[in-house]
Formats: C-alpha cells, sequence, structure tokens
C-alpha cells in the first residue's frame, strides 16, 4: 500500500512538473514568447482572470497598451468563450453560411419600415418618463428634485424594450423600481466570473449565471404569447424569435428568445448626460440645436426630426467612443495565425482600444463632440475606427433601433429639463461585459425647463 502511494505521489509530482516545464517553454520559445507585456503573463494567465472579475479590466488594458504598445500579450493562452457552444447565436455562430441564416431570419425585425412602426410605443414609453420628472419635480422645493437618473433611465430602456419586444411595457419608470437593471447587472457579473472560475457552476450555494425569477417571467410570457389567438399576435421581435423556434427549433431555441431582450442603450444614455454636464459649452451647443428643431417645449419629438440633427448625432457618437457600450469590445478571433504588428498570433483584437488611440483620435480621452464634424488639430474622426457596433457582416442589427432610441431620449430630456452635476457622489466606474457605476446609481439634479 505504502509503496502505491509512494509511486501515485510520484506520478502526480512528475505530472506537475512536466505542466510547469511545459507551461514555461511556451511562455519563453512559444509563438507568443516576442511579443510584449507583462513577464507573469507569458506563463499565467491570472492577471488577465483577476481583473475581468474584479470589473478593471478596461484600465488594465489600457494601461498595458501606454506602457506596452500596440500589441500586448495579456495571458499565457487564449480560448475563446461562448455561452453555450451546442446552441450559438449571432455573437458565437462561426459557421459564415449558419450566421447569415440566423441574421437573415431576425432582419424582418430590424427593418427601417418596423423601426418607424414602433415609434408610438416609444412615444408611449418616453410620455410616462417625461410625466415621472414632472412629478418629482412638482413635488420637489424650488421645482429642483433630485434624481437617480442611471436607474431612471435603465427603467425607460427596460420599459422601452419589453414594450417593442415582449409584447407590454414592464412599467418600470412607474413604480420608480430599478429590479429589471438590478437583475441584470447582477447576472452580467456572474456571467463574467463563470467564464473565468468556471468549476464555481458546481459548488454548492453558488448562484447559478441565470436568474430564477427573470426566467420564470420570460416563461410567463412566452406561454400567453404562444395561447393568443393568431389574430391577436403583434408581429414584433418577440413573434418573429418564436416563428422561427417553430420553423428552426434547433437554431433558435427557447434560450435564444430569452436573451433576446437585453438592453444596452440606457447605458450609453447615461454616459452620454455625464459626458454633457461635464462639458458646459457641448451642453448649450445641443440645447441650442434641440431648441431650433423644436421651438416649443411642447413640439412633438419624432424619430425623423432627430434623425438629422448633427450636433445630437456628434454627442451620441463621441459617447460611444468614449464610453462604449461593451467594455471591453466586441472582439473578434482570427481562425489561425495572423502577422500583425511583426507579430505571428492568433489575433484577438479589442475593439474599444481602437476608438481611444491618439493616432485615430487627437485628444482621445476629451470628450470632443465637434470632433465629428470638423477635423481636430488638422485630423478627420477616422470613422474605420469607430467600431461601437463592431462593422461589416457581424455588425449588430439592432444598431438603428439603439441609435433611434438614443436621439429619442435624449432629446426628450434637454428639451424639457435643466439638469445639473451632483457633486461628491460615487462616479467610479467597473465593466463586467458593459460598464456600470459601482455604486449603481448616479443622481443628477432636475427641473422644469422655461417654455
Amino acid at each position: 500500500m505504502t509503496s502505491f502511494v509512494q509511486m501515485l505521489v510520484v506520478v502526480l509530482v512528475g505530472e506537475f512538473l512536466r505542466r510547469c516545464v511545459e507551461t514555461l517553454l511556451f511562455g519563453f520559445t512559444g509563438p507568443l514568447a516576442k511579443i510584449p507585456g507583462p513577464w507573469l503573463c507569458k506563463v499565467s494567465t491570472l492577471p488577465h482572470k483577476l481583473a475581468l472579475i474584479q470589473g478593471r479590466n478596461v484600465e488594465r488594458y489600457r494601461d498595458l497598451m501606454k506602457r506596452y504598445g500596440d500589441t500586448v500579450r495579456v495571458g499565457a493562452f487564449y480560448h475563446g468563450i461562448q455561452a453555450n457552444p451546442k446552441a450559438p447565436d449571432l455573437q458565437t455562430e462561426t459557421d459564415k453560411v449558419a450566421y447569415k441564416q440566423r441574421r437573415r431570419w431576425l432582419s424582418p425585425g430590424f427593418s427601417i419600415s418596423y423601426l418607424k412602426g414602433l415609434e408610438p410605443i416609444l412615444a408611449g414609453c418616453l410620455r410616462e418618463f417625461e410625466e415621472f420628472l414632472h412629478v418629482k419635480c412638482a413635488e420637489a422645493e424650488g421645482g429642483v428634485a433630485k434624481v437617480d437618473i442611471y436607474g431612471l433611465v435603465a427603467n425607460l430602456a427596460s420599459d422601452i424594450i419589453s414594450a417593442t419586444s415582449l409584447g407590454g411595457s414592464f412599467e418600470q419608470v412607474k413604480t420608480g423600481k430599478t429590479y429589471y437593471k438590478d437583475r441584470i447587472i447582477s447576472r452580467l457579473k456572474r456571467t463574467s466570473i463563470f467564464a473565468q472560475l468556471p468549476f464555481l457552476k458546481y459548488v454548492p450555494l453558488v448562484p447559478p449565471i441565470e436568474d430564477a425569477e427573470i426566467e420564470d417571467m420570460l416563461d410567463r410570457v412566452l406561454q400567453k404569447r404562444r395561447q393568443m389567438p393568431k389574430e391577436q399576435v403583434h408581429q414584433d421581435l418577440l413573434q418573429i424569435l418564436i416563428d422561427t423556434n417553430v420553423e428552426h427549433p434547433t437554431v433558435y431555441t427557447e434560450a435564444h428568445i430569452k436573451i433576446a431582450g437585453s438592453d444596452t442603450s440606457s447605458t450609453t444614455a447615461t454616459f452620454a448626460i455625464k459626458l454633457l454636464l461635464e462639458d458646459p459649452e457641448a451642453l448649450q451647443k445641443l440645447i441650442g440645436e434641440l431648441d431650433s428643431a423644436f421651438p416649443s417645449k411642447s413640439s412633438p419629438i419624432t424619430m425623423e426630426r432627430t434623425q438629422n440633427l448633427e450636433f445630437l448625432n456628434a454627442v451620441i457618437n463621441e459617447a460611444l467612443r468614449v464610453q462604449p457600450i461593451l467594455a471591453t469590445g466586441i472582439s473578434r478571433e482570427t481562425p489561425e495565425p495572423r502577422i500583425v504588428n511583426s507579430y505571428e498570433t492568433a489575433l484577438h483584437a479589442q475593439i474599444t482600444a481602437i476608438g481611444l488611440d491618439a493616432a485615430n483620435f487627437p485628444h482621445p480621452a476629451q470628450f470632443l463632440p465637434e470632433r465629428w464634424l470638423a477635423p481636430v488639430d488638422g485630423v478627420v474622426a477616422d470613422k474605420r475606427a469607430f467600431l461601437p457596433f463592431s462593422g461589416g457582416l457581424r455588425s449588430c442589427p439592432g444598431q438603428q433601433f439603439a441609435l433611434r432610441e438614443l436621439r429619442l431620449i435624449l432629446a426628450t430630456l434637454f428639451r424639457r429639463f435643466e439638469l445639473a452635476r451632483v457633486e461628491g457622489q460615487d462616479e467610479r466606474l467597473k465593466a463586467h461585459l458593459v460598464r456600470y457605476f459601482a455604486a449603481n446609481k448616479w443622481c443628477v439634479t432636475v427641473k422644469e425647463r422655461a417654455e
């Protein structure tokens, strides 16, 4: 027995040493050996994993690129991650033919004519948003209300996405509760952590990625929709997904239907508000443009009338560049090694970093909406380096919906109300797939604008 234990120990120690030698050889002589970066990243992915778990990967990538240049090694090995390898979606599907089919089946839900048909629904949600702020201002001393605009805009986005895609508004603006925002952020945190520490799903008492209450709610929505008589069914995105699921059950599963309701426009809207309040000159330019386009405070604010407002579009572009929707960008991996900056490697490009590169955008850390209207320091904004929704065939199918939503939210807010910063609050940001405020709120003061 003793000899067996000794032999087992020798085998385990030998295997450990073999893996150590293999890791060292790959780290210092493998194809990534010449790529600059911290020495620990040659032999370990631990720094990379810790940054992702702690929600500080954006800052880490920025600091590494400042120190080592445009191409940086961030870990010993790289393995692509997708939520369910057996059920790829539009982001994780690698087969080109299958990807085009998936996208084509969903395309009716993102057509221009379909988006125009959604305008009355968006208008209804925005009226609830306005009414909430009117009431808050009326109740506040001196007509100046302190509002968690981060939570409120998230509630508005939840109402919009549920009203347009799930057959009815969640009415989060009415209730004033940030239930769905909190649930979604919690899920994003768990998704990031589980991706780095997959063994956690086997640990007792550790909450799973899926949120049971949201899953139950979506199950009820699906059941109710499937029981509806055909003549009462509204042909929205939910119905398009259900119909596609019926025709192609292995391609669009119920899991795909349930994740279709996520929304990130509220994050961009909040960052745009914050950046504008930090730049009074840009804010006044936007207000001047809105006042010219909508002379009366009660003028209807529509998709058509906001679409070509140059400075409003420049503000949105700049907010998307400075604080992109997805924390680390929508990454792409080459299927085989390529020569990049003289290094042969399997490329995993950080699209977000491109938008914060001084070579593409002078003074990249500054919020300068004007760069989208005229050259800055003689440099025209390089739209090829502006990829908040990715690009080409892989671009986000919901891009036009998101831009229309952002225009309506910002135009409504700044034409109807006067906002100001609240000093002294926690403005630290974290990132788990998307960026968010560490305090889970960000407040402004709001009062009614004069006619």
